[in-house]
Parts: C-alpha cells; structure tokens; sequence
C-alpha cells in the first residue's frame, strides 16, 4: 500500500534526525544514557526500513499460486523486527553495567526537548495517518515511537537527578537503573511483538468481531428467509482475508435456485470494500420446516 510507505518513509526520517539530534547531544554534554538511547531511536528508524520492504512485497497481488496474496510477509518482516530489537535490547542491557558517573551539562535538556518534540509530533502524524490506512504495521511503528518517546522522557529525568548526584552520592546510580529499565522494557516489547507475529504466521481465525457480525447480518438481511447464516470465519492473510459460511436453505428452494444463492453470497461477501476478501467457501445445508 503506497500510503502505508509514505507514511513510514516520514518516520524513518524524523527518527534519523531524533537519533542524530540525541547523539550530537550524548556526545558534546557526556551524557551515557543519551548516547545509549540514540542507539535505539537509530534502530527504531532501521526497523522502519524493514516494515517498508515487508509493506512493499506483501502488496504483491494474488495470483493463481497464490490467490490470497503475499500479505504474510509482513509477519515474517514483524518477527525480523521483533528479532533485532532483541539484539538492541541484550545489547542495551550488557552496556548499561558499562555506563561510567558523570554529571551531565544542564544544557543537554534543551536537545532532548526539541528530539522529544519531534518525536510526538512524528507519532501523532503517524496515529492521525493510520485511521484512514488503518495498518498494523504502523500500529507496530507508532508503539516502538512510544517506547522511544519514553525513554526520552526517562532520560530527562535522569540529567535533572544526576545534577544533585555530588550532594546524593545514590542517585549516581541514576543513569545505570534508567538503562537497564528500558533495556528490560525493549526486550519484553521484542518477545512480545515475536510471539504474536508467530501466531499470526501460523493463521488465525476470526469468528466473533463486528466484521463477523456484519456479515452474518447483512447476508440475512439480502436474502430474506430463504437462507439462514449459522456461521461465518474469517481467516486472515496479512491485509487479506478468506471467508467460510455456513448457511441453511429452506428445503422447498431447486437445486438451481439454491446454486444461484450460494453465488450471490460469494459475489456479496466479495464486494465489502472495507475487508479484502480474495476467497468465499459456502457450505450449503437444508432447513426444515419449523426449525
């Protein structure tokens, strides 16, 4: 979907410039935990790159080998994502016990200001983009930009508490705990996004959300009371989705008439222009009289 990859496309760039910004900053103002947390601002942005690549290939259209289409690439690209932030994560985890005492300049406050402000405005350009797109890809996006918005956040505190650490030798310590925290906050975020894109790969069926329910309703509702939805299952492909009904007809209707229901279901069910449906399965059952 183009508007998908525009929409990342932005988000690699603010994150590229957040990443730049924080370690401009870590670096001038020695500040450890503002250097260590561009690191994963930077691998925020690299992520992006990849949820490009998986959006890019997982728009391929279907085709006879594939008629549901190529949109299970994107939890393949997912779990990859998932994979390298549990990379950034151990390795955030193993550097935070390396971060050395220094009480950074003041001054420094002012560069995370302006990184956590392009950083919101990025994610709410994000979140407004995506109710029309209504991705799960940015979803994914917009809650890494969370993370990262609150390691920044973490990070501010932390150069305000190590300004009284000569005084308060303890909250030297500051800086090490902050680390650690997000570190730990990453790699639950890495499993978590890991596990779900597993499940998600191996399929998962849908038969009690609204879109389920507008199914059921509207079939019933175009066919009178000649035809009965006793079931409907969504399997979802990526963006796209196969269908499987079950209906019961009443026992008077032909074999021609009953033929000629089961396809207006299927053309019906295909036609929803706010689900992708590729496939429509109708299993046909007769319904007694009284029943």
């Amino acid at each position: 979907m183009k508007e998908e990859r525009e929409v990342l496309g932005f988000s690699v760039v603010f994150n590229l410039l957040v990443g730049g910004i924080k370690l401009i900053a870590g670096i001038l103002f020695s500040v450890n935990t503002l250097m260590v947390d561009s690191i994963y601002t930077f691998a925020d942005g690299i992520t992006d790159c990849l949820a490009i690549l998986g959006s890019k290939l997982s728009s391929k259209r279907p085709n006879k080998y594939h008629p549901y289409g190529y949109g299970r690439i994107e939890y393949i690209t997912n779990m990859f994502i998932g994979l390298f932030m549990l990379v950034v994560g151990g390795y955030l985890f193993i550097h935070s016990f390396n971060i050395y005492h220094v009480v950074p300049d003041m001054f420094s406050i002012y560069f995370l200001i302006g990184a956590l402000v392009i950083k919101a405005f990025t994610i709410i350009y994000m979140k407004n983009s995506n109710k029309k797109i209504k991705s799960h890809v940015i979803e994914d996006n917009i809650e890494e930009g969370k993370l990262d918005l609150l390691s920044s956040g973490l990070i501010f505190i932390v150069i305000i508490i190590l300004q009284f650490s000569e005084r308060f030798p303890m909250l030297s310590y500051a800086d090490v705990i902050a680390s650690l925290f997000m570190s730990l906050l990453i790699l639950k975020t890495a499993i978590v996004l890991i596990k779900n894109n597993i499940i998600d790969l191996l399929g998962t069926v849908d038969t009690s959300s609204d879109k389920v329910n507008f199914i059921k309703q509207d079939i019933n509702e175009k066919t009178n009371d000649s035809v009965d939805i006793k079931k409907v299952e969504l399997i979802k492909y990526g963006r796209y989705y196969k269908a499987q009904l079950e209906a019961q007809l009443d026992e008077d209707l032909t074999l021609g008439e009953a033929r000629e229901i089961q396809e207006y279901i299927v053309r019906r069910v295909k036609s929803y222009k706010d689900m992708e449906i590729k496939a429509v399965n109708v299993e046909l059952d007769v319904k007694k009289k009284g029943k």
